[in-house]
């Protein structure tokens, strides 16, 4: 059976044998034919091609989708997201809310600034998210840092003092977490001036925090020590309180709890932060307060001391000289 021809095949004429002219026109015909077959198929390639390109990407893009608005701070996605509205003087997102605001002189002769943390609307399964803000006297946002945790919902202070001794005012913002059995956790958020800016200086980690502790019956108290820099202290709680320990804890040397920051004090250049210290399973079994004071030196917060006071009503505190 003769096999069927293409229709590009059906149009071209046979060429003379005796013409020369008609070969080379014939020839010509067939090259064109050709050719135009050529730039279809390639046509075709590049299109195929850029839309497998495109259909990878999209696919990319939905499955990581989760994980690429992870990797956007919440607050920022919030902002682009939302209109802004004017509250107390202040231009903030809309359906956000001042949790607590203060004014203070920051900008010099540029009038009063305020300071105010901003408690952003909740998204489904993520966590609590702000700002501490600075605007000037018209309202206009300078700077804005971010503040995150359940804290956020629990404002105690903002304080606005030369903690630095500088000759500028620093700011601290002072949450409460709401969390311990002890005397709370409140979470502090450092900003020193630089130059025109402000910016989050964090107090440092350490902390004297390596204490045991034991009961001596001849005196009917405790002795505490320091692990780190072996000072003592001699610790009397009362008859109550006596009888409420644990049998174990006066036969035995116990480690020493301390807890996270439960206040704050700032005079002269100082940043004083008290912490509850407790033995035992419970924080019922408190033995004093610890006291630390920073000093802010050569860009960074430094331990300059540390001592133990008394509990109202609960202990009696003594250092052994």
């Amino acid at each position: 059976m003769e096999k069927s021809k293409s229709q590009w095949e059906i149009e071209l004429q046979t060429p003379p044998l005796l013409s020369e002219s008609s070969n080379i026109e014939w020839m010509a015909l067939v090259e064109k034919r050709l050719g135009k077959r050529r730039s279809i198929y390639k046509r075709y390639t590049m299109w195929a091609g850029s839309l497998a390109v495109i259909v990878m990407a999209l696919i990319i893009i939905i499955v990581n989708e989760e994980h690429l608005r992870s990797l956007i701070p919440t607050w920022v996605t919030s902002q682009n997201t939302s209109q802004t509205h004017v509250v107390e003087g202040i231009t903030i997102e809309q359906e956000a809310e001042i949790k607590i605001s203060k004014k203070a002189a920051l900008l010099g002769s540029a009038g009063e600034a305020t300071i105010a943390l901003i408690n952003l609307p909740l998204i489904p399964e993520q966590d609590y998210t702000g700002y501490l803000g600075i605007w000037d006297a018209n309202g206009k946002l300078l700077q804005k840092f971010v503040v995150e945790g359940y804290n956020i919902m629990n404002p105690v202070q903002i304080h606005v003092e030369d903690i630095t001794g500088d000759g500028h005012p620093d700011i601290v913002l002072e949450t409460d977490e709401h969390a311990n059995g002890g005397l709370g956790v409140h979470v502090l958020h450092l900003y020193v001036k630089d130059n025109d800016q402000y910016v989050e200086a964090p107090l440092p980690d350490e902390v004297n925090s390596n204490y045991i502790v034991a009961f001596r019956s001849a005196s009917n108290d405790f002795r505490m020590t320091s692990v780190q820099d072996k000072r003592q202290w001699t610790i009397q709680l009362t008859t109550d309180h006596l009888k409420q320990l644990a049998p174990n804890l006066l036969t035995q040397t116990s480690p020493v709890n301390v807890d996270p920051i439960s206040s704050i004090a700032i005079q002269n250049n100082i940043l004083t932060t008290k912490r509850l210290i407790w033995f035992g399973n419970l924080q019922l079994n408190s033995l004093a307060i610890l006291e630390t004071s920073y000093r802010f030196e050569e860009n960074k917060w430094t331990i300059q001391s540390y001592s133990l006071e008394n509990i109202d009503k609960s202990s009696i505190v003594t250092e052994v000289k």
